[in-house]
């Protein structure tokens, strides 16, 4: 395997880590502190709404790396 290829997959890793840490840690707290369907939405959130979604960093990630290796394999 390329040196390109490792470091991708050590990325994609991180990222499927911190996605789960992310979503299980939520889903404690969530579960633990209030019952009710439509809480408040905390702070952290409000201030950076796109950083704290899993999912969309996700996507982001993934077409950032789509357009590097297709840019990587064009200009070769």
């Amino acid at each position: 395997m390329s040196g390109w290829l490792i470091a991708l997959i050590v990325i994609c890793l991180a990222i499927i880590v911190w996605s789960l840490f992310s979503t299980t840690s939520l889903l404690k707290e969530k579960a633990s502190t209030n019952k009710e369907l439509d809480a408040d939405i905390p702070d952290e959130v409000k201030k950076r709404p796109y950083i704290f979604n899993p999912i969309l960093v996700a996507y982001i990630v993934f077409f950032v790396a789509l357009v590097a290796i297709t840019i990587f394999f064009v200009f070769r």
